[in-house]
């Protein structure tokens, strides 16, 4: 058996392992976007739901004269918005609605919007409002973005 040169061997041992290297990382990047994202915890409710739910926030809802700065989403709102923009192509924009669920818990109910500003509402996603919001009050009040200094 003939012996290999160290310095061939391990040339042959890098070119295969970059091949394989390449060919899993294209495998990755060529599936990853054949399959849908999936919903996970998303809750999707009816219109009618989502009428109710609107409404149970509507009744209570305080109204303010506060000059608004942003707002704060939750990974699951993204994970909703990113659903619907994937799996809607008419979708346009997003719009989420402060809601209360049965339990009276807050809630956003989160929709694609058309190019018109209708709201798209074969799915409508429910997900909790847990230290999400608009700002005031759910502010990073030491934040350099909105400091007056």
């Amino acid at each position: 058996m003939k012996k290999l040169n160290p310095i061939t061997f391990y040339k042959r041992l890098a070119i295969t392992s970059s091949l394989l290297c390449v060919v899993c990382i294209s495998f990755i990047f060529i599936s990853a976007n054949k399959y849908p994202q999936e919903a996970g915890n998303l809750e999707t409710v009816s219109i009618t739901t989502a009428n109710t739910y609107f409404k149970n926030y509507i009744r209570n809802a305080r109204k303010s004269n506060t000059v608004l700065k942003g707002m704060v989403i939750s990974a699951e709102q993204l994970n909703a918005i990113t659903l619907l923009s994937t799996n809607n192509p008419a979708l346009n924009s997003i719009r989420i609605y402060y809601a209360k669920d049965a339990a009276g818990s807050d809630a956003s109910l989160i929709v694609g919007v058309d190019v018109a500003g209708n709201d798209l509402v074969n799915t409508i996603y429910c997900t909790k409002r847990f230290n999400t919001g608009l700002c005031p009050p759910v502010c990073d009040v030491i934040s350099p973005i909105i400091s007056e200094r």
